[in-house]
């Protein structure tokens, strides 16, 4: 089942059993924003490039978001990046390899909500989303399907630009979500298989989604995709393409294991329904496209044979550690934050 809402105007779940070191934690005790609706925001902040448009990104993001907010940040280094008011409530804690963390920290920051929050948004931390009144038609939406993606219509902004300052939207429009798409018989759910989705189909498999808290506390979200790659991972497992990341991450037998161990159990219970926002997200920029190598980074990984129930393991802190030595492989992962160059 696709709804959607017409405009106005064992590393996903080992964390539980994990005795976690202490994390700096501050604004725990703020007042939930939102009336009536309990539902809240997380993100993710992890910086080891040391990017200035991640900051600025992120503090937008920040400003224009409609709902209370749960940060998880990570640095590698001595100092941390966030502070008072960039988020209501901010974990920070401490890691010691660069790999990709997103959802690994998001599965985190599911453990820092209030008691009384019943639905979950998790958002990249460089958009901003159109549709003002979206918290209370997500929350309706999501008492008929399980997951909803927050927007139909992307937009990705040029450099330094908020969405009120492009002088032509339309030259800035690159698709719609894939809810969006599916919800109008535009795509067929396989097209998550393919790598190429965003520019031969239009759709976006990210950015922002909600769901009920109850279905992210039980099953998590997917998070060995050591270079990125975890929106795709969890369309494959919603629409039941347990291989389609052999396609897209070039995964090897170990890999795909790993998947589907998280991602039936996923399927089972969300069966393909998801629902749709109708409304702008505007991706702010942060380098080009080109550089961030969707396709090419797993292709490059196959040579080191990955295997995620070997080579990682969740640290005291809650964030990924390598486990093995495979040194060629860490360099690779940690070099390609770098040539990401998202500051341009």
């Amino acid at each position: 089942m696709i709804v959607a809402a017409a405009g106005a105007g064992a590393s996903f779940a080992s964390i539980s059993n994990q005795r976690l070191t202490s994390p700096k934690i501050s604004g725990r005790d703020s007042p939930t924003a939102n009336g009536d609706h309990g539902i809240w925001a997380i993100t993710s902040y992890f910086n080891p490039a040391g990017y200035r448009s991640r900051l600025r990104n992120y503090r937008i993001f920040r400003r224009r978001l409609a709902v209370p907010l749960a940060t998880v940040e990570l640095s590698c280094s001595p100092d941390f990046e966030l502070g008072e008011g960039d988020a209501d409530v901010l974990v920070q804690i401490r890691g010691r390899h660069v790999l990709w963390q997103k959802e690994r920290l998001l599965n985190v920051a599911l453990r820092a909500l209030p008691a009384d929050c019943q639905e979950v948004a998790w958002i990249d931390c460089d958009v901003v989303l159109g549709r003002p009144d979206w918290p209370r038609v997500a929350t309706r939406l999501l008492r008929d399907v399980p997951l909803v993606q927050l927007f139909h219509e992307r937009y990705n902004l040029p450099p330094e630009t908020l969405p009120e300052q492009a002088s032509s939207l339309a030259d800035y429009a690159v698709g719609n979500s894939l809810a969006y798409k599916l919800s109008h018989g535009l795509v067929s759910t396989d097209v998550v298989r393919e790598g190429a989705i965003v520019r031969r189909w239009g759709s976006s498999l990210g950015l922002a989604w909600a769901a009920q808290r109850r279905l992210l506390e039980i099953h998590g979200l997917y998070d060995a995709g050591i270079l990125g790659g975890g929106d795709r991972a969890m369309a494959c497992a919603t629409f039941a393409q347990f291989d389609g990341l052999r396609n897209t991450w070039h995964a090897n037998q170990r890999q795909s294991e790993h998947f589907s161990a998280w991602a039936r159990p996923f399927h089972e219970e969300v069966q393909g329904n998801v629902g749709c926002v109708e409304g702008a997200v505007f991706h702010l920029w942060h380098g080009h496209r080109r550089d961030r190598m969707y396709h090419e980074r797993y292709k490059g990984l196959r040579q080191f044979a990955f295997d995620p129930f070997r080579d990682i393991a969740i640290d005291s802190s809650g964030c990924w550690r390598w486990n093995t030595r495979k040194m060629e492989m860490h360099r690779y992962v940690r070099d390609y934050f770098w040539a990401r160059t998202e500051d341009g």
